[in-house]
C-alpha cells in the first residue's frame, strides 16, 4: 500500500520477545508547560490491574524545555521510554515508537489532550477482548477556553467529536485513539508524507482491509487547544490543511479525476468574494460563519488539487 511505513510492518509482525498489554505513544514538539499539564493528567490515569503498560514520549525536534520535561516524567506502574526524533513530522515520530513498542493495544494521545482516569482501560478493552481492531475516543474542547462566537463546526475542525452525528461514518481522531498491534503488523505504519489527517488516512486503510473500527466517544478527553487557533487566521490555516487532505484523498486514495478543476477553482473564489461582500462589516473572528469556512476550504481544495493531480498515485489497490 503506497507510502505506509513498511519497516513498522516488519517490526510488529515479528514475535514479541517482551510482551506488553498496552503501549501509550505521545509525540511532542515545543509545547512546554502545556505538555507538562498533559503529563500530570496522564499520570493520574488508572493502570488496569493485571495489565502491563509501557509509555513512549517522542520529542519531535523541540527547542524548548520538552526534553527535560520528558526525562522528569514518572508514571507509577508504567515503564516510560523517551525517544528523540529530530526531523519534524507526527507520523515520523509515531512510527519511531511503533518500531520499538511491545503492546497488543497501542494508544495514541496528542500533547495538548488530557485523558480521563479510565482512559487506559476503556480504550484498550475492545482491542484486548478481540471485539475491535481500532477504537476512536471522544474529544471535546473545554468551554472555559472556547471563544464566545464558537459554533460546532469550529470545534470539529479542531478535533472535537462532541457534535458528531450518530450516523456519521466511523473515523479515528488522532487526539485520542487506539489501534491493535495486529493492524500495524498487517498494514504497516503511518504515511510519513502526510502532514495532516494521518489518522483519517489510516482509518480509511484499515476499514478498507476489513478491520473493525468502533467509536468510544463516551471516553472523553479534553483538548486544550491554543487560543489563536480559534481566530479567523487560525481557522483559515485549518481550512488549507483540510483542503490538502481532501485533494490527497481524491487523487491518491480514491483515484478520481474531477473535471474542470480550474473552472471549479474560479467559481469557488467568486462565491467566496460574493459571500464576504455581503457581510455588514469588515472581516473579523466573530463573523466567520460555517458557510464561509467551507468556501475557504473549497477554494483551497481546487488550488491544491490542480497541483496534486500531476503526482504519481501513492496508493494502488
Amino acid at each position: 500500500y503506497g507510502t505506509v511505513s513498511e519497516d513498522v510492518k516488519v517490526a510488529l509482525s515479528k514475535p514479541c520477545v517482551k510482551h506488553c498489554d498496552i503501549t501509550v505513544i505521545l509525540s511532542i514538539r515545543n509545547r512546554g508547560e502545556q505538555f507538562r499539564a498533559t503529563l500530570v493528567a496522564l499520570a493520574a490515569v488508572v493502570v488496569p490491574e493485571a495489565r502491563s503498560v509501557e509509555c513512549f514520549l517522542v520529542d519531535n525536534g523541540s527547542i524548548d524545555e520538552t526534553a527535560e520535561i520528558c526525562r522528569e516524567f514518572v508514571w507509577h506502574g508504567v515503564e516510560v521510554h523517551v525517544l528523540s526524533v529530530a526531523q519534524p513530522g507526527l507520523a515520523r515520530a509515531q512510527n519511531a515508537a511503533l518500531r520499538l513498542c511491545h503492546g497488543s493495544a497501542i494508544l495514541f494521545l496528542d500533547d495538548d489532550v488530557r485523558p480521563p482516569r479510565d482512559w487506559l482501560s476503556e480504550m484498550s478493552a475492545p482491542i484486548l477482548s478481540g471485539e475491535a481492531d481500532a477504537v476512536g475516543g471522544g474529544v471535546r474542547i473545554p468551554r472555559s477556553i472556547q471563544a464566545p462566537w464558537t459554533i460546532p463546526d469550529h470545534e470539529e475542525w479542531l478535533a472535537s467529536t462532541e457534535h458528531w452525528e450518530s450516523r456519521r461514518e466511523p473515523m479515528l481522531v488522532g487526539a485520542s485513539m487506539a489501534i491493535a498491534r495486529r493492524v500495524f503488523a498487517a498494514l504497516g505504519g503511518f504515511d510519513e508524507t502526510l502532514v495532516f489527517a494521518i489518522d483519517s488516512m489510516y482509518s480509511q486503510l484499515l476499514v478498507h482491509e476489513g478491520f473493525r473500527l468502533v467509536l468510544r466517544h463516551d471516553v472523553v478527553s479534553e483538548h486544550h487547544v491554543e487560543l489563536h487557533r480559534f481566530t479567523r487566521r487560525g481557522l483559515a490555516k485549518q481550512a488549507l490543511l483540510r483542503a490538502e487532505w481532501q485533494a490527497f484523498e481524491l487523487h491518491h486514495w480514491l483515484g478520481r479525476r474531477p473535471s474542470y478543476p480550474h473552472l471549479r477553482w474560479l467559481l469557488a473564489q467568486w462565491r467566496l468574494v460574493r459571500h464576504r461582500a455581503g457581510l455588514a462589516w469588515r472581516l473579523n473572528d466573530y463573523n466567520l460563519s460555517q458557510g464561509e469556512m467551507h468556501l475557504m476550504q473549497e477554494v483551497a481544495l481546487w488550488r491544491v488539487y490542480i497541483r496534486t493531480r500531476k503526482q504519481p498515485r501513492r496508493y494502488r489497490r
